[in-house]
């Protein structure tokens, strides 16, 4: 999605993980920022960005006493087609080998690959955020989860969707649009 700024949850690129005691880590977020440079060609030759998945460029690592241990790219669908910067958010689950390998003292990092596939491609901000054991349960009463059960996917955004058609960008239909 557009933008340049990561949430102020995210930690920066680099964490020296710890485990708390009797918290289990259930996963890891990583945020970037990237903008991509349409100039400049991938360096690849007969090869188009276009032409790509995604982007290749960006991925999660490791490393214990600065030794890489694992690393992974990260899944970014799509390529942008602009020089805006966007952000994109990445959620590695408890089951995934990244997580599984990751242990106290070991450090956690994002960065671009050396050399980069893209030379076009700019990563201006990354973060990490570790999901411990509670961290994403839900604090509310039944109450509030009843209500949310009642309305379908148009009716709870319609407000958002709403304001941007005021707005004069009817960028997105919902089902209430058409009745």
């Amino acid at each position: 999605m557009p933008g340049g700024k990561l949430p102020e949850w995210f930690s920066g690129q680099t964490v020296c993980f710890s485990k708390p005691k009797n918290l289990e880590l259930k996963g890891v977020i990583v945020g970037v920022v990237l903008s991509i440079n349409h100039n400049i060609n991938i360096g690849i030759p007969n090869m188009q960005r276009e032409h790509m998945p995604g982007v290749l460029d960006v991925q999660a690592n490791v490393l214990k006493q600065g030794k890489t241990l694992f690393s992974t790219v990260l899944n970014i669908c799509g390529v942008p087609r602009t020089d805006e910067e966007h952000i994109h958010l990445c959620r590695f689950h408890d089951y995934h080998q990244l997580i599984a390998i990751l242990k106290d003292g070991d450090t956690f990092c994002v960065s671009k690959r050396n050399p980069p596939f893209d030379k076009g491609l700019e990563l201006k901000q990354c973060g990490v955020h570790l999901i411990f054991e509670g961290d994403d349960d839900y604090d509310g009463g039944q109450e509030s989860l009843d209500k949310l059960k009642t309305y379908n996917l148009s009716q709870k955004n319609w407000p958002t969707f709403s304001a941007i058609y005021e707005s004069g960008s009817p960028i997105y239909a919902t089902d209430d649009e058409d009745e």
